[in-house]
């Protein structure tokens, strides 16, 4: 596979300034306030959000293989200001098909359509294609999963299977075979029904970004449906902003339309802790239009060693910017605990207690002040 044929490098990219957000983050806590009891001598790690949109007004998430309930789809309220985030459903609802309940590894997550009260959402899920009976390969690199939220019934019921597929001059692999870094974000436009992929990072170190024409959905079709995917040329070579010494990936997602009704895609970056926003000159080409670095502090104001942010949402609406952190369990230690300060100590403590249970952090940031 080329590069040239993958990437269009605009000079003017090269020279974008690069702008800063903070914000504190907000607990991710059950429906009643509480944290819940995720930690590793109970071997539940609770939601481990990889994936999240708005929608109905509301943030939609999804859970990947380490939660305790892996693939589930949750929802919850932001809070209020400088308040705690809150689950309205404290085990989320579990993707079903045919009757069985798929425990995929769920990553990324994307408003469908509305009709009605009725939302449907598609589901980027990777590595644990078993579930869903289907194997991964060069050409087919992944799937996503059509879901429809059935409160009555407490599933998100799958109503169709895409598979992506890729010709023979744009197949890929992973990084180090690792399928755990494979597709990762998805964002659906629907000015131009149209799709978008965020691959993680491929075999030779480096992310990848795809798009795609939406298939009918209209739950009359076919339920495993083949979808062409087509890689995005973009702005690759840059210093990129954010953590230094860590890998370029690319995790969430989202795509924003401005006043003009030009096209952004707003991809974030777990390990560099970093916002790229990209804007669309067409459904195949984008260019840089900055970078953002994130400095995501804890509740109480003091840095954290490692946020893992992979999931992102804009309500645009109200013109606010979610990002929600995935504490992957990692039973060594208190593996992101904050940093010292002049904070009390009782605070400090019971804050890193949340940290020792892998409690999801959500920062909330003012859309307009972040993207410029």
């Amino acid at each position: 596979m080329s590069r040239t044929d993958l990437w269009l490098i605009p000079l003017f990219a090269l020279a974008q300034i690069d702008s800063e957000s903070i914000a504190r983050g907000r607990w991710i806590l059950t429906s009643k306030g509480q944290p819940a009891n995720y930690s590793c001598e109970n071997q539940t790690f609770g939601v481990q959000p990889s994936g999240l949109a708005w929608a109905g007004g509301r943030l939609w998430g999804v859970s990947d293989q380490s939660s305790s309930c892996p693939g589930c789809l949750f929802s919850l309220f932001p809070g209020a200001f400088e308040g705690d985030a809150l689950l309205l459903e404290e085990d989320g609802l579990p993707l079903v098909r045919g009757g069985t309940v798929l425990a995929a590894d769920a990553e990324g997550i994307a408003l469908l359509e509305t009709k009605g009260d009725e939302l449907a959402f598609v589901v980027v899920v990777e590595d644990r294609s078993d579930a869903i009976g289907m194997s991964f390969d060069d050409r087919t690199p992944g799937a996503a999963l059509v879901i429809r939220p059935r409160w009555e019934s407490k599933i998100a019921l799958v109503s169709s299977i895409w598979e992506f597929k890729l010709s023979e001059e744009h197949a890929i692999r992973p990084y180090g075979g690792d399928t755990n870094r494979g597709f990762e974000g998805i964002a659906i436009d629907h000015h131009t029904n149209r799709g978008y992929l965020a691959y993680e990072q491929a075999s030779d170190g480096k992310p990848r970004l795809f798009t795609f024409e939406i298939p009918e959905t209209n739950g009359n079709g076919p339920e495993r449906i083949p979808v062409v995917i087509e890689p995005v040329a973009l702005a690759f070579d840059f210093t990129p902003a954010g953590k230094p010494e860590t890998d370029l990936n690319f995790n969430g997602l989202a795509l924003l339309r401005t006043e003009g009704e030009s096209a952004m895609l707003l991809i974030l970056c777990r390990n560099r802790e970093l916002l790229l926003v990209l804007t669309l000159t067409d459904p195949k080409t984008a260019v840089l239009h900055e970078q953002v670095g994130l400095d995501l502090l804890s509740p109480i104001g003091q840095s954290i060693t490692w946020v893992s942010p992979e999931g992102i949402a804009i309500d645009e609406e109200n013109h606010r910017l979610y990002v929600v952190s995935d504490p992957d369990p990692s039973c060594g230690g208190n593996w992101k605990a904050s940093q010292g300060g002049e904070l009390h100590e009782g605070r400090r403590a019971a804050e890193v207690n949340l940290f020792l249970q892998f409690v999801p952090l959500l920062f909330e940031l003012d859309a307009a002040a972040v993207i410029r």
